[in-house]
């Protein structure tokens, strides 16, 4: 029986699960992953060449399962930073477009009642609008308490989407063996 040859669907199947392999240990020092990444390679390499890629990957596991087995190996859980970063982000996008659809709805009351113009304040942020026959805007005043209330907020969704109270000592440390 001959041995399977590595082809390019194979190689692209491994470089796929090493890419979410990588996205699962994010939280990992960056060292470490890279050590975790280039000897599972090695082993992926030689098991791909034996058994072929179906059968090496099934054989590992899904790269989350793999990944809690690593994190259960350093005895606590680590923070997720790109989760934090992209839940900080869809947080702001939002608070973004609540601001804007704020606004947008006063501008067509505005519209809708012969026009004018209107101060108003939506989650500390000082808004104008205005609306009528000639035209129709908005301008917006960033102010400290609007930032403060701004980076506050995205911190916190940073926080708890990074699951930062990881790197509190004693909090999510399993007994070892």
């Amino acid at each position: 029986m001959t041995a399977p040859t590595t082809t390019a669907r194979d190689r692209r199947r491994v470089a796929w699960y090493l890419f979410r392999l990588d996205l699962a240990l994010q939280g990992f020092p960056r060292a470490e992953a890279r050590q975790i990444q280039e000897g599972l390679r090695a082993d992926l390499d030689d098991a791909v060449m034996h058994v072929g890629a179906g059968r090496a990957l099934h054989d590992l596991g899904s790269p989350r399962q793999l990944a809690a087995r690593y994190e259960a190996e350093r005895g606590r859980p680590v923070p997720r930073v790109l989760d934090g970063a992209v839940a900080a982000f869809l947080v702001g996008a939002g608070i973004t477009l609540s601001w804007l659809s704020y606004v947008l709805g006063a501008i067509d009351t505005l519209s809708t009642q012969g026009g004018g113009t209107v101060e108003l304040s939506y989650l500390a942020l000082p808004l104008t609008a205005w609306g009528g026959p000639n035209g129709l805007g908005f301008d917006v005043t960033l102010n400290l308490p609007s930032l403060m209330l701004l980076a506050v907020v995205l911190a916190v969704a940073f926080a708890v989407g990074a699951r930062l109270w990881r790197l509190l000592p004693g909090v999510g440390a399993r007994p070892t063996a």
